[in-house]
């Protein structure tokens, strides 16, 4: 006898109507009154932003179908004569607003993210499903799907690395992978360093720090074309280093999180000699004893950086004054996180540029902080034709930067929601529209473009690596006449 025959399990073509929404799903902190609410309560779950999620995946869905691999597990209720969902309810709650619920007002009101789902398409009529006869049996199944039970039977989640891990294969490979598998793969790794670094918040970190110039002095690092590690220490003290190094990422939130060359430097100047490079420089010191002449005067360091940048300009193109064109690429200058970049003049007025609608003065960006200066001043410079995806990303960025500072200084600041940016966005347009920084034009303008164009759908898709959609140049330019309202209000009313 097979195991199927053993369960009675049975595989059928079931019809959408026929199925229902498990009302007592187990991610609900309570159990819903029907399927319609269990519809609506699935869009308000505790973990992650499932209104997004909601919308994402009945996009992918609706464009590709349901994943062969993972048929819908459901079990046949005699009372309701329907087949409850036990297995598979999210998407099967997107296939039933995209057909037998499409258009329901009594959804769409606690859900206005559904009127999104209704505008997509699935083609009417049956789904194959896992039928199970005993709801005892199925539910084991579902523990098995969404909890590591019994020692590893069931699915097993993929960490931090494993993610990265799976992203190099397709040729995604990074400087912060490489130092992870470096790392994981050395022969005395502590077992404190692999469960610290299971968690995967610390990484964006970590890129920020490769970034910088001074992270190859200090610790003697380069990368090939491919991201493999070059250094010339021993294995034993790279590893040292570099535990180090992420252990403090992970553990040490004092130093501002890396966000900047100064925390860097900041941080670099401090550590002891022995968590820097063992590998004498040019002159037979070691990084050691160069950071200590180093610190002898803060003034004295900051001449002698002056001096360095201003040769190294001299040295990339001694032409450049008189043309009026300032260097594009210096790969031996170290980017200044801190410190705005001038606009170059050229890049500046190029028509294809997405450039705000006048023509400010530098000074008055000084309200959106440096960070929110260095991001206007670099898509004041690129040329969106030629840089599509660095636009659109920059797009992003800014938006979410100015409605966060919007947000912050309303009435409400916690509206402002980290991984939720539709959400915040729609706040904070509603606050500005009712305090009249916007008027209805305007406010019309700017909801009509998150919610009816999907302006930051689009944005979204750009930036998180759906190889479905590219960037098109209507959208990122319509949707940049929208963003620059918002920048525009904010830098001419906080003026001093």
């Amino acid at each position: 006898m097979c195991i199927r025959d053993r369960v009675k399990v049975a595989y059928e073509m079931i019809s959408i109507e026929d199925l229902y929404v498990n009302p007592e799903n187990d991610r609900y902190i309570n159990d819903s009154e029907d399927e319609i609410s269990a519809m609506i309560d699935m869009f308000g779950v505790a973990n992650g932003n499932p209104r997004i999620e909601m919308v994402n995946l009945a996009k992918d869905i609706s464009e590709n179908g349901l994943n062969p691999f993972e048929w819908p597990i459901v079990w046949y209720d005699e009372e309701l004569k329907k087949y409850i969902v036990i297995e598979g309810n999210r998407r099967i709650t997107c296939i039933k607003l995209m057909t037998q619920f499409k258009e329901n007002e009594e959804i769409l009101r606690s859900i206005p993210e559904a009127e999104k789902i209704y505008k997509l398409s699935y083609p009417e009529g049956a789904i194959e499903c896992v039928v199970y006869e005993d709801l005892y049996e199925a539910q084991k199944v579902l523990a098995k799907i969404h909890q590591d039970i019994n020692e590893g039977i069931g699915r097993k989640q993929w960490d931090a690395y494993a993610k990265q891990k799976a992203n190099s294969k397709l040729g995604n490979g990074s400087k912060t992978y490489s130092i992870i598998q470096f790392l994981r793969e050395y022969e005395g790794v502590s077992p404190e360093l692999l469960e610290c670094m299971a968690g995967s918040r610390w990484t964006s970190k970590l890129e920020r720090v490769v970034s910088f110039r001074k992270f190859k002095e200090v610790y003697n690092i380069e990368f090939t074309s491919d991201f493999s590690m070059i250094y010339k220490d021993t294995v034993e003290q790279v590893y040292h280093m570099m535990e180090k190094l992420v252990m403090d990422l992970i553990n040490l939130p004092a130093t501002g999180n890396f966000r900047t060359k100064k925390d860097f430097d900041n941080y670099t100047d401090n550590l002891p000699a022995e968590f820097i490079t063992q590998v004498p420089d040019e002159n037979g010191k070691n990084v050691t004893e160069n950071n200590t002449a180093e610190k002898i005067g803060e003034e004295s360091c900051q001449v002698k950086d002056s001096n360095e940048v201003e040769s190294q300009e001299q040295k990339n193109d001694t032409n450049s004054q008189e043309d009026g064109i300032q260097d594009d690429v210096q790969e031996e200058k170290e980017p200044e996180f801190d410190t705005p970049r001038k606009i170059s003049n050229q890049h500046k007025s190029l028509r294809k540029a997405l450039r705000l609608s006048k023509d400010y003065a530098e000074d008055m960006f000084g309200c959106l902080g440096e960070k929110g200066k260095e991001i206007i001043i670099e898509l004041e410079s690129i040329n969106y034709i030629d840089y599509p995806n660095a636009s659109a990303a920059l797009c992003r960025s800014i938006l979410e930067y100015v409605v966060k500072m919007w947000l912050l200084e309303s009435k409400h600041p916690e509206q402002f929601k980290e991984g939720d940016l539709p959400g915040s966005y729609n706040s904070c347009i509603n606050d500005l529209a009712n305090r009249k920084v916007l008027n209805d034009k305007q406010h019309k303008m700017l909801r009509r473009c998150a919610n009816k164009e999907y302006f930051i759908d689009f944005l979204n898709s750009c930036i998180h690596a759906d190889s479905k959609i590219c960037v098109q140049q209507t959208a990122l330019i319509d949707g940049w006449k929208c963003i620059r309202i918002l920048v525009e209000l904010y830098v001419e009313g906080h003026q001093k």
